[in-house]
C-alpha cells in the first residue's frame, strides 16, 4: 500500500503565493464591481482618452488593495518580500 505524504500547506510557499494571488483577484473584483467594472473588462479596454477615467479608478483600487494586503509590514519587510518574489521568479524563469 502506497504511503500518502501529508504536507502542511500553511507553510508551502507555492500554495501561499497562489492563494494570495487568488485572494487579491477576488478582493479586487469585489472592490471594482462597485464601479461597474470587472477585471476582465480591463483586458478588453483599449487605452484611449475615453478609457482613462476608468483606468484611474482601477489603479486607485489596486493601490488600495496592495496597501491593505501589506498592512502591518514595515517598509523594509515589504522590500524584502518583493525582492524574494523577484528572486523566485528569476529562478523559475531560467528553468523554462
Amino acid at each position: 500500500m502506497a504511503r500518502v505524504i501529508r504536507e502542511d500547506l500553511s507553510r508551502n510557499f507555492g500554495y501561499l503565493v497562489n492563494d494570495v494571488a487568488r485572494l487579491m483577484r477576488t478582493v479586487y473584483d469585489r472592490r471594482v464591481r462597485t464601479l461597474g467594472l470587472t477585471r476582465s473588462q480591463s483586458w478588453r479596454v483599449h487605452l484611449t482618452a475615453a478609457a482613462e477615467p476608468a483606468m484611474r479608478k482601477l489603479r486607485k483600487q489596486a493601490f488600495g488593495l496592495r496597501r491593505d494586503a501589506l498592512a502591518g509590514l514595515s517598509a523594509r519587510q515589504r522590500e524584502q518580500f518583493v525582492d524574494a518574489l523577484l528572486a523566485i521568479k528569476s529562478n523559475l524563469s531560467r528553468l523554462k
